[in-house]
């Protein structure tokens, strides 16, 4: 366990010492809440204009159709797209100075930009497979809340047993997925792979190392856990900060700026231990070569044996001749 201590320690460190890493985090939290809330007042603003002002105002008129639906489920599903592609290139361009520090530089601007241009279509791909993935996984429990909800008025007994039993197996898979995922983001900076090879190296390294695998992503859950509890006890105070007055409320905002940087921080954390762990265990599957130092290989005992039989045969062969 000291290795897994120390790499969260260094960790730890390296996030401190880069600050320029909270740069694309903070910016990437920035763009995405000014995205979100664009498409909300945009998407209002034209339901609005597609149900007549009179119909949205009138709340006894006002009716979802099938065509306000699919006008909303669209606005939606846009969102979401444009946001996947922002998200895709901040991740692309961190993921790149992590690796920087990873390798025991700095990060700056410059490895931002440059690996945000070179990893954003395989960063893009992995996060659509990835949640492509865990969608698959919830497809059935999806379903079957669904139908769920629709027999909400007289629910069978039948239906809600087979609604907790897809939780259950939702719960597995995503468990299996987190597990077999937990290297792919580092397999596909590092190794400059695919994004379905990266996931497949992945998955081949928590077959191949089990216990390597696990024991990292328990150690990121540990403190996870740790840091979540921090974050909650900073955040009781809040409900009688905001009743204390205008005081109270600045109060309330500073302590949240605190859950926030905290958070953030950690996220940092997870990323560099990620990296690094993989790093060690890159250097353990992928061992050196023989001879690549510049040494030449040890040869086998036979190899010397039919070496020496064929020079002694040349040497016979050469007698007879004179």
């Amino acid at each position: 366990m000291e290795d897994y201590f120390s790499s969260l320690k260094k960790s730890f460190t390296d996030a401190y010492r880069n600050p320029s890493l909270f740069v694309p985090l903070i910016t990437q939290g920035l763009v995405s809440l000014l995205l979100v809330l664009l498409f909300l007042v945009g998407g209002v603003a034209m339901l609005f204009s597609a149900a007549g002002l009179s119909a949205l105002l009138d709340a006894q008129t006002f009716a979802w159709t099938p065509q306000l639906v699919t006008f909303a489920v669209i606005i939606a599903a846009v969102g979401l797209l444009v946001l996947l592609l922002v998200n895709a290139w901040f991740t692309a361009g961190l993921l790149g100075m992590v690796n920087e520090v990873t390798d025991g530089k700095r990060a700056t601007g410059q490895s931002f930009f440059a690996a945000a241009k070179a990893f954003y279509g395989p960063v893009l791909r992995y996060t659509l497979l990835r949640v492509g993935l865990f969608l698959l996984a919830a497809l059935p429990f999806l379903i079957a809340l669904v139908a769920f909800l629709m027999t909400l008025a007289a629910p069978k007994l039948a239906l809600i047993v087979l609604l907790a039993l897809f939780a259950v197996v939702f719960v597995v898979l995503a468990a299996f997925l987190g597990f077999g995922l937990f290297f792919a983001e580092p397999a596909l900076v590092r190794g400059r792979l695919s994004a379905c090879r990266a996931a497949a190296r992945s998955f081949r390294l928590l077959r191949d190392e089990t216990g390597y695998v696990v024991l990292s992503a328990l150690s990121v859950i540990a403190v996870a856990l740790v840091v979540a509890a921090f974050a909650s006890i900073l955040s009781l105070p809040g409900a009688f900060l905001l009743a204390a007055g205008p005081a109270g409320v600045l109060g309330f905002v500073l302590l949240f700026l605190v859950r926030l940087a905290l958070q953030l921080f950690l996220g940092l954390v997870i990323l560099l231990f990620t990296f690094r762990m993989y790093a060690g265990i890159e250097g353990k599957t992928s061992g050196p070569k023989p001879g690549s130092n510049g040494t030449a290989a040890k040869k086998s005992p036979g190899q010397s044996v039919k070496k020496a039989g064929s020079r002694s045969a040349k040497k016979t062969k050469s007698k007879k001749t004179k």
